[in-house]
C-alpha cells in the first residue's frame, strides 16, 4: 500500500561543510507518507440475488437480507468500502439463514405429508379389513338361517 521511492541526492556545495559557521535548528516534526492509490473493489451481485432468493425461503430474514444488500450497494457507491464489506456479509448471513430455516420448514412438511399418507393408508386398510371381515359374517350368518326373512 505505501509506495517507496528513492532519496532525492542533494548536491554537497549547497549545504556549508563548517557546522559552527550556520547554527539553524529545523523541526523534524513532519513526516511524508506516500499512499498509493488503491483500485475500487468490484461490485458482486451475487448477494442481492440471493437475498431475493431467501426471500422466498424465509420472508423475515430474507427482507432483512435484501435490506442489507441493498444498503451495501449504497455504501459502494459512496466508495466507503469498509461498511459497504460489512453490511454485504451481514447480507450474507441473513441469505443463508433464510434459506436454511426454508429447507427446514420444507422437509418437516415433506414428513408430515408421508406421515399424514402412511396413517391415512393404515387407516383405509383397517377399515376395509373390518368391512371383510363384516361381509363373511353376513355371508356365514345367511346361510346359516337360510336368509333373511324366510322363517
Amino acid at each position: 500500500m505505501y509506495a517507496e521511492y528513492p532519496q532525492l541526492s542533494q548536491p554537497d556545495d549547497q549545504y556549508p561543510t563548517n557546522p559552527e559557521a550556520t547554527a539553524v535548528n529545523v523541526p523534524q516534526t513532519q513526516t511524508i507518507t506516500y499512499v498509493a492509490d488503491v483500485a475500487p473493489e468490484k461490485w458482486s451481485w451475487c448477494n442481492l440475488v440471493t437475498s431475493i432468493f431467501a426471500f422466498f425461503c424465509c420472508t423475515f430474514c430474507g427482507f432483512l437480507a435484501v435490506i442489507m444488500a441493498v444498503l451495501s450497494y449504497v455504501d459502494h457507491k459512496a466508495k466507503d468500502y469498509a461498511r459497504s464489506k460489512s453490511k454485504r456479509n451481514a447480507a450474507w448471513g441473513l441469505a443463508i439463514t433464510a434459506i436454511v430455516i426454508g429447507v427446514i420448514v420444507v422437509l418437516g412438511i415433506a414428513v408430515m405429508a408421508v406421515v399424514w399418507i402412511a396413517t391415512l393408508a393404515s387407516t383405509m386398510q383397517t377399515f376395509r379389513e373390518q368391512l371383510m371381515e363384516g361381509k363373511e359374517e353376513d355371508s356365514d350368518n345367511q346361510n346359516l338361517y337360510g336368509g333373511y326373512g324366510n322363517n
